[in-house]
């Protein structure tokens, strides 16, 4: 940290013990006032870049450090699923069935759930009613098992807008996802689809 002219200098490095080898490294200069600049968008987003980055370096090295098959399985659904391919929705969802099958967590079901909706929305499931009644069951399972968990809201008000179309549930989900953990940049996305569709 070196602090000037009412900035913070800030810099996170990444690294693994075992090697010595750095997996990433980011800096910002924060504003200060008063306290430190925890809730700055330029920290937020830091946060974010070394979130993502303990996330890429896990998933890519997942035998190496030990990372759980469910755990794999979501990782994988998640690269699947937002390609918006076809081949790749349909291998999500397998993976997810089988991360499920082997874990029950809210995330993975509201995951499941985000799935659906994006099948609904790409046009690659023929019923409707079918896709709404699964999504449903998932959205309902995963609040029980997971409620605080600003991801599982997140999902769970995408699919709530998009899929089930209950706009003030969409709205209240996103918002208790962005309360939950305002550095969660899905949780911002679906606060603004939210409102912009209500």
């Amino acid at each position: 940290c070196l602090s000037f002219d009412g900035l913070l200098g800030v810099r996170v490095s990444l690294e693994r013990r075992a090697s010595g080898r750095q997996i990433w490294s980011g800096q910002r200069l924060l504003p200060m006032r008063g306290g430190p600049p925890t809730e700055s968008q330029e920290c937020l987003s830091l946060v974010n870049e070394v979130v993502g980055s303990v996330d890429q370096y896990l998933y890519r090295n997942s035998r190496d450090v030990g990372l759980d098959e469910p755990d794999r399985l979501y990782h994988q659904a998640v690269r699947d699923l937002f390609s918006m391919e076809p081949d790749r929705i349909a291998a999500a969802d397998a993976a997810l069935d089988q991360a499920i099958r082997l874990s029950e967590r809210g995330l993975f079901l509201a995951l499941r759930a985000q799935l659906k909706t994006i099948e609904r929305v790409e046009r690659l499931g023929t019923d409707t009613a079918d896709l709404i009644e699964a999504a449903e069951a998932y959205s309902a399972r995963a609040l029980e098992l997971e409620p605080d968990n600003s991801m599982v809201a997140a999902f769970l008000a995408n699919t709530a807008g998009h899929l089930i179309r209950d706009k003030e549930r969409s709205l209240q989900l996103a918002q208790r996802s962005v309360d939950l953990n305002p550095a969660n940049p899905m949780a911002w996305w679906a606060l603004s689809s939210a409102t912009m569709y209500l």
